[in-house]
């Protein structure tokens, strides 16, 4: 009897500890668990533009290679580097000795064969009026007309080939096809050139474009009259220069990658100068999650907070492309999904969160001092909380 009076009061006061441990430990649910502010962005409906940069040079949009038509030795070279010249300005002249001949003999041919043209004009003339009068024949009067239609198509051939001489002599002086700068030269005088020979390189620097060459999916996003954001790449802080996408020129030789002309304000910008263009391409499909929103998970996953009913809930999510201000996803979301992107850094899956209408304050944790504890500290500690979780359940 002794035995069971000392057990009766054990058991009464192991329950009365079990069940102030309950009362203490048990979670308060209403008054303990925190609510977040954040903001949030909902994820547009519309298809994600991105902007692709790809780095150039700007050219004169028409440049061309000044040649010499014929062969000789560079006698006259007006033209210098850098020199800006007008259309039809005289830039390098040539000397053949073959070409004066051949001139000069096509004027004697030429002047003969008038003669000639002129005698056979009086002859017809005369034996036509002898032809009304009956005093000819009608074939003298043909033989007459014969000789007349032939010297005058000696004479034509004649002038053609005079024509033709002095045309030649002429590409002895080289000139300038339209205005521009001198941007190369390839002669000196007292060269010999041969017919075809490059002579004199000439921009116009009044007309600027901007030629890139992009990846055939690449060019199947851009269209005609597109607007594209072109910067300097050594002096970003200037203006930015819009340019006009002109042509979208398709494959020219096996391997080589179609090329985007873009025309450019020349009094923005001039030729030669490095630049960056930005390009805006629609995506065909995926939906464009803010920058702000991404996160990097401790299992080295990339996901976001969606919110619903004020439940922030982490969502695992495949990034396609990164832009500089938004990723590229192909599936995990919605359009019209709330997603945090202010306030991440305090949140974990399940927490409740309230809409923010202004500044967000950090949200600053105290700091907890570390205390150092016994072993026997520790192990009642572990026990006393194992016991309580198993009591819990």
């Amino acid at each position: 009897m002794s035995n069971i009076r000392f057990v009766i009061p054990l058991f009464i006061v192991a329950a009365i500890a079990i069940t102030a441990l309950l009362v203490t430990k048990a979670p308060k649910q209403n008054q303990d668990t925190p609510r977040f502010t954040v903001r949030t962005a909902k994820i547009s409906n519309e298809l994600p533009i991105r902007r692709v940069k790809i780095s150039g040079t700007t050219q004169s949009s028409e440049t061309t290679v000044l040649r010499f038509q014929v062969g000789g030795r560079v006698t006259q070279k007006t033209a210098r580097l850098g020199d800006t010249i007008r259309k039809g300005d005289l830039v390098a002249k040539l000397y053949n000795p073959e070409l004066k001949p051949i001139t000069v003999s096509a004027k004697d041919n030429l002047a003969r064969l008038s003669a000639q043209a002129d005698q056979a004009k009086r002859d017809f003339k005369r034996v036509d009026s002898l032809y009304q009068q009956k005093a000819v024949t009608l074939a003298e009067w043909e033989q007459v007309r014969t000789a007349l239609n032939a010297s005058q198509n000696a004479e034509s051939a004649a002038k053609s080939e005079l024509e033709r001489a002095t045309q030649v002599a002429s590409e002895l002086n080289l000139s300038a096809p339209f205005s521009g700068s001198v941007t190369d030269i390839m002669i000196d005088v007292g060269d010999v050139v041969a017919a075809g020979a490059p002579a004199i390189r000439l921009s116009n620097s009044n007309r600027v474009e901007l030629k890139l060459a992009l990846s055939d999916k690449l060019v199947e996003q851009i269209t005609l009259g597109q607007t594209v954001r072109v910067t300097r790449a050594l002096d970003p802080t200037k203006i930015p220069v819009q340019g006009i996408v002109t042509e979208i020129s398709p494959y020219r030789e096996r391997g080589s990658l179609p090329e985007v002309i873009i025309n450019l304000d020349a009094a923005q910008i001039g030729p030669g100068i490095a630049v960056n263009a930005s390009i805006e391409v629609q995506a065909k499909q995926g939906l464009s999650v803010p920058t702000r929103a991404v996160i990097m998970t401790g299992e080295n996953t990339v996901a976001v907070y969606r919110v619903v009913n004020g439940i922030a809930t982490l969502v695992p999510i495949r990034p396609l492309r990164l832009d500089s201000e938004s990723v590229l996803i192909e599936q995990g979301l919605n359009p019209g999904d709330a997603l945090v992107v202010e306030g991440i850094s305090q949140l974990y899956d399940g927490a409740e969160v309230s809409e923010a209408r202004g500044i967000i304050e950090p949200t600053i944790e105290p700091t907890i001092e570390p205390t150092i504890k016994s072993d026997i500290d520790a192990g009642i500690e572990l026990d006393t909380a194992t016991s309580t979780s198993e009591l819990t359940q």
